[in-house]
Parts: structure tokens; sequence; C-alpha cells
């Protein structure tokens, strides 16, 4: 059974727990108020197994979440950091471009000085 199912089935299971205690609530309300609901010892404990249930549902949930937006954020990190790494090489390989270029613009500087002068 996936995650997902689990989680649908608990749903399912929340939801008629809800019906429960409105129905519940509902005979509570139309009885005399010195009379007491009967209610079964199984229900309760069934109701209170399917509540713990959906509390261990929800915790993995968080934990699911919590761990997914981590590895999330990592990958973002880990792509920023590669393509910071490859626009600092590319920063890296027009530094030394332009400092041959430097070096080209002096030699061809000086040539020109000694033509003149010559």
């Amino acid at each position: 059974m996936t995650e997902e199912d689990e989680l649908s089935l608990l749903r399912a299971e929340n939801a008629l727990l809800k019906k429960k205690v409105k129905a519940l609530e509902k005979r509570e309300r139309g009885d005399k108020p010195g009379l007491k609901v009967v209610v079964d010892e199984k229900e309760i404990q069934e109701i209170d197994k399917l509540l713990k249930r959906a509390e261990d549902a929800k915790a993995e949930a968080m934990h699911y979440v919590a761990n997914t937006s981590r590895e999330k954020a990592k990958a973002e990190r880990h792509a920023f950091k590669k393509k910071v790494k490859v626009t600092e090489e590319k920063l890296r390989v027009e530094q030394a471009k332009m400092a041959q270029e430097e070096v080209r613009f002096q030699v061809d500087r000086e040539i020109f000085a000694k033509i003149i002068k010559v």
C-alpha cells in the first residue's frame, strides 16, 4: 500500500469518525438532560485507534514535507553554485583574453612609437 493510498484511507476513516461524532452529538442534544448516551466500548476503542492512525499519518506527512523541502532547497543551492562556478570560469576566460589584448596593445603601441621616432 502506497503512502497516497494509506492517506486516502485515513481521510475516509476520519470522515466516518466525524459522522459518528455528529450523530452522537445529535442524539445527545435530542435526549433529556438526565439521560446518558450509551456508547459501545468497542466503538470507543476503534475511534481511538483510528485517531491514533490519523495522528501518525499527519506526523509522517509533515516529516515527508519537511524532507522534501530540504531536498529541494539543497538541489536549488547545488544548481546555483554550479551556475556561479560556470560564470566565474567564463569571467576568468574573458579576463585572460583582456590581458592578452592589453599585452598586444602595449606591443603595438611600442612598435608605432618606434616607427614614428624613426
